[in-house]
């Protein structure tokens, strides 16, 4: 269970479910893209803080031209966003209408009494309506891949602190503008140098082909790090 919520695969699972009786209709387990919290440090959570922000999993659905675009991943969220204060075994959804605005539906989602109230509700549910919620007409709903277009927090560990130049070249020659770039020396001699960027709004592809650029440079000695910085 613990790796699960690791993963991400957990909140992948609920977002799946959640989705599934808001949109109506089936969706398949692969259309969640799903991604963990395990290569992210203390360091990451400082640096998030400095900037203003704090990293929270978050696991979003978002009609896109017809299609749902599901995704369960970590995230910066500004200090003051409503989901940012969720802690603990705190459970929290946001809604999201064009009419209505933003609602925010929190409470404890951990725990013997609220896992036994959650699962006696379900067994209700199902003995109250056998055949399952109604589905679409067609049963199922349209998925998509969204390329999502926002502010990114990136990390990479590096031999050589000078790195950072050749970084921030990279990602300014693909199209990705830089805000904010740090390079952290090692605390110790067996520690790792890193360097730290906050870059402007724009498409995770340019991002991702960014670092294909940066990973044939060898400057790297570690797995890096990409978040989106929540709107």
């Amino acid at each position: 269970m613990r790796t699960l919520d690791i993963e991400g695969n957990d909140a992948a699972q609920k977002l799946k479910i959640l989705a599934e009786l808001a949109f109506n209709g089936q969706i398949s387990a692969d259309a969640v893209r799903a991604e963990g919290i395990r290569e992210i440090t203390v360091g990451d959570m400082q640096a998030a803080r400095e900037l203003g922000y704090v990293i929270k999993h978050i696991a979003t659905a978002e009609i896109l031209n017809g299609s749902v675009s599901l995704r369960a991943a970590p995230v910066l969220l500004p200090a003051m966003h409503q989901l940012a204060t969720v802690s603990h075994e705190n459970n929290a959804v946001l809604v999201r209408g064009d009419a209505v605005g933003e609602m925010l539906f929190s409470g404890k989602g951990a725990g013997s009494l609220p896992s036994a109230s959650a699962v006696l509700s379900d067994v209700v549910e199902i003995a109250c309506n056998p055949g399952g919620f109604r589905a679409s007409p067609n049963g199922r709903v349209n998925t998509a891949i969204r390329d999502c277009e926002s502010k990114h927090y990136l990390r990479f560990v590096v031999s050589d602190l000078s790195a950072i130049g050749a970084i921030t070249t990279v990602l300014e020659r693909n199209g990705v503008g830089v805000v904010r770039a740090a390079a952290v020396w090692a605390k110790s001699e067996t520690g790792q140098h890193h360097v730290r960027l906050l870059t402007h709004s724009g498409p995770r592809r340019a991002v991702e082909e960014s670092l294909r650029f940066i990973a044939g440079m060898g400057v790297e000695k570690g797995k890096n790090i990409v978040l989106p910085v929540a709107q």
